[in-house]
């Protein structure tokens, strides 16, 4: 997942005038807020490594809306000026712990999803050798639409209401034999549990989308808030 970064533009006091004192004062909560950020980034490319920048960047963040909070304004401008940004910073906050909660949900579904894979394969193998096997007709008429139930299963492991409705189907064969009955419900559960793993895959990709355009929303709103608060503040 490519990780969206949010960099507070750092403002200058230089030419602060008659506000100069009410600017210097939010200037001086958005600056350091500003070099957090920008020290969150770049720091590798691990899941974990995402996750703290994340996290790092969403710190940072509330850390500028309740400076900002705390900061007495007395210039009407720049009281909605604060308003607006410390309502942006939090926006912030929220699609950056959205987007390390969801990196974090791909990786454990990753590795979850390689696991399954195995305990699959393991699963369908015992349940072939135990048809090979099998010598009571209801267990050989079992094998065969088994098989044929399993032949239906989409390409595509992400069509999860297909692979629930096989799954479903392979419930209702009949078996006489306990060892090959329990082979059958082996397979059938690590399609399930890899059934799961790709609808919380899926709820991570959402999630993350959801965050990435909370991301370039604020990056909007944040440039235009600060050059409203560049033109206060030089004028």
């Amino acid at each position: 997942m490519k990780r969206a970064l949010f960099v507070f533009a750092v403002l200058a006091l230089a030419g602060c005038s008659k506000k100069a004192p009410e600017c210097e004062a939010m200037i001086k909560v958005i600056n350091p807020a500003a070099e957090k950020v920008k020290a969150a980034g770049g720091k590798g490319e691990r899941p974990e490594d995402h996750i703290k920048a994340m996290n790092d960047i969403a710190a940072a963040s509330d850390g500028a809306a309740s400076g900002l909070a705390k900061v007495e304004l007395t210039v009407p401008e720049l009281k909605k000026i604060s308003t607006d940004y410390q309502a942006m910073a939090k926006s912030i906050a929220t699609a950056a712990r959205d987007l390390a909660d969801a990196v974090k949900t791909s990786d454990a579904a990753g590795k979850q999803m390689e696991k399954t894979a195995k305990d699959y394969e393991l699963a369908v193998g015992k349940h072939a050798q135990a048809c090979e096997e099998a010598k009571d007709p209801v267990d050989q008429e079992g094998c065969k639409r088994f098989a044929e139930g399993v032949g239906k299963l989409p390409p595509d492991a992400s069509k999860t209401a297909e692979v629930e409705k096989v799954a479903a189907e392979l419930d209702q064969v009949a078996w006489k034999g306990d060892a090959i009955k329990a082979a059958a419900k082996a397979v059938v559960a690590t399609m399930r549990a890899n059934n799961k793993v790709m609808v919380d895959l899926g709820a991570a990709q959402n999630k993350a989308e959801a965050a990435e355009k909370s991301f370039g929303t604020a990056s909007e709103n944040e440039t235009k808030i600060v050059d409203q608060l560049n033109k206060i503040c030089h004028e």
